[in-house]
């Protein structure tokens, strides 16, 4: 025999053992339950969209972790690579290919390391995926020097547009872009997002 479950119930029962977990980093969630007339389904919507940055402490370390404050996504995009690809380009045009894809703190980035495609590979990826969030690709309104990949306290990626970069995410309405890269042996990937800030 099958056991009748409240939907509502199990949602909303799901949303505050989450935010008795939490403590105090519950308040960072809205859960919204929302009930569909005539059908035993339920949706859930988590809000991150505060203007305050989502800062925490890490048990049994002095780190904190600080998160940008959330916002409205409005452009996301993605790209995966062959490194070997990259590795063979840079063996055929050098400078010429690194000098015309890559920024000068990208490249003094890349070069310091053992493996320096595999890290130009994640780079040219990211470059992809912002083109991707401005829905123009690498063309004439976002080149590939229009982001530049650095890192943050913590060597988290981030992303500095230039001057026509910076001029596109305003015309959309946009306040920063986001990155996430990773790579092996064979591939580098990364994922980009374009957020307006709730405050704006």
């Amino acid at each position: 025999m099958e056991r009748a479950v409240d939907i509502d119930r199990s949602w909303e029962e799901w949303g505050m053992c989450w935010k008795n977990r939490l403590g105090e980093w519950g308040e960072m969630f809205f859960v919204a339950v929302g009930r569909t007339t005539g059908s035993k389904t339920a949706n859930l919507g988590i809000s991150l969209f505060s203007s305050v940055p989502f800062v925490a402490s890490l048990p049994g370390s002095s780190m904190n972790v600080e998160l940008p404050p959330g916002g409205i996504l409005l452009g996301l995009g993605c790209d995966i690579i062959d490194v070997d690809r990259v590795r063979g380009v840079l063996e055929r045009q050098g400078e010429r290919f690194r000098n015309r894809v890559f920024t000068a703190e990208e490249q003094a980035y890349c070069e310091s390391l053992t493996h320096p495609h595999k890290h130009y590979a994640a780079r040219f990826a990211a470059k992809e995926a912002v083109s991707k969030c401005f829905t123009t690709g690498i063309g004439a309104e976002f080149g590939w020097k229009s982001a530049s990949v650095y890192h943050g306290e913590r060597q988290q990626p981030l992303i500095r547009l230039d001057e026509s970069g910076d001029a596109l995410l305003r015309r959309l309405g946009g306040t920063h872009v986001v990155v996430s890269l990773s790579h092996t042996a064979t591939a580098a990937m990364a994922v980009a997002a374009i957020v307006k800030s709730p405050t704006s």
